[in-house]
């Protein structure tokens, strides 16, 4: 998860508020990224930053390497890196793009594959989250960023459940909800 700042920095301090071992990556900045990290070891979290290049799979190897030496496991995997350019449609060339693929998709999911690695065993062990921008992103934000109450769901259980509030709206926006009784069927009769 890319966490030096913005929205990874605010849910890698979430997790370790709430008691998790954090490990976060980071591809520039390391001052800003050890900021981070001093800060919430402070408090008594357990934080690692790693540097990582998520468009490269022999950073990826090494960032899970590093990852299993430090946690031996992973609960849950937020991928939260990504970049954003803007351009002339006209300025647009092969490299600009390609760098926003590589990161934006392509890392994403050779870090989410190889993470499964590190996955417990149970299927319903490990999490894995992508946050992007919009009305989804900013359910998740809300998930993390709600305070805990006293005998709160635990957090994974708050996720799950949000995840599956959003995508059963989105099923129903696009008429494919398995749990509609009408068979999905959105046309109405005049």
């Amino acid at each position: 998860m890319g966490a030096r700042g913005g929205i990874g920095k605010a849910v890698v301090r979430r997790f370790a508020d709430l008691g998790a071992r954090v490990a976060f990556t980071y591809r520039a900045e390391a001052d800003k990224a050890d900021a981070v990290v001093r800060d919430l070891q402070s408090s008594g979290a357990v934080v690692k930053a790693i540097p990582a290049d998520i468009t490269d799979a022999v950073a990826v190897a090494e960032l899970m390497r590093n990852v299993a030496t430090a946690f031996g496991h992973i609960d849950i995997l937020v991928n939260n890196a990504g970049t954003f350019g803007v351009r002339a449609i006209g300025d647009v060339d092969y490299t600009f793009y390609a760098d926003q693929f590589n990161v934006n998709v392509w890392g994403t999911l050779q870090v989410t594959q190889a993470a499964l690695a590190l996955f417990p065993d149970s299927a319903a062990a490990g999490s894995s989250i992508s946050l992007r921008s919009g009305r989804f992103h900013r359910r998740i934000a809300r998930a993390f960023m709600r305070r805990p109450r006293r005998r709160s769901r635990p957090l994974r259980k708050r996720l799950r459940l949000s995840l599956d509030r959003e995508a059963s709206r989105q099923r129903r926006r696009a008429g494919s909800d398995p749990h509609r009784h009408d068979g999905g069927n959105t046309s109405r009769k005049a």
